[in-house]
């Protein structure tokens, strides 16, 4: 087995021993490249508009281009959060009857997402970013009167809303 050393940094002028782990290393994936002239102009227009809404028929990349975006965002700090929210339409019980918290409960309907957002992140900065807060999983019904500063939203599967 590999052994980990140990390496000396100053905080505040004083020495202290930071160890290493196996998520030391920064995770710096190349930036996503459009594979149609659409997806090229929802690209740019992520990176020039505040609001964005994205239509289009299953399988042309709208919620894995939101998901690596919002991963890169929230990597590179330029978003203090990011929320996670779409319209759970029951086939039948509603969230109330399935067991477990909120998020367990509403994680199925966000899978596409937050799988896109750990493949872009790494496992392991992703789950930190869920319970720091950084990373927010909420369904819409409960979206009502919330605050969003420094924070990007997706709205995936809006036209349930």
């Amino acid at each position: 087995m590999k052994r980990r050393r140990a390496r000396l940094e100053l905080v505040d002028d004083r020495p202290i021993r930071v160890h290493r782990t196996r998520f030391e290393e920064e995770r710096n994936p190349p930036p996503i490249q459009p594979m149609t002239a659409r997806q090229a102009e929802y690209l740019e227009a992520l990176g020039s508009h505040p609001q964005v809404i994205v239509l289009g028929p299953a399988g042309t990349g709208k919620t894995y281009i939101a998901g690596t975006r919002a991963a890169d965002l929230l990597r590179q700090r330029r978003v203090a959060k990011v929320v996670i929210t779409r319209p759970n339409v029951p086939s039948g019980r509603s969230l109330g009857f399935f067991p477990g918290s909120l998020e367990e409960k509403i994680a199925p309907w966000v899978a596409p997402l937050t799988e896109t957002m750990k493949e872009r992140m790494g496992d392991g900065a992703f789950e930190i970013a869920v319970k720091a807060g950084d990373i927010e999983v909420v369904p819409f019904e409960v979206m009502r009167g919330r605050t969003f500063k420094n924070c990007l939203v997706i709205l995936d599967e809006a036209q349930n809303t």
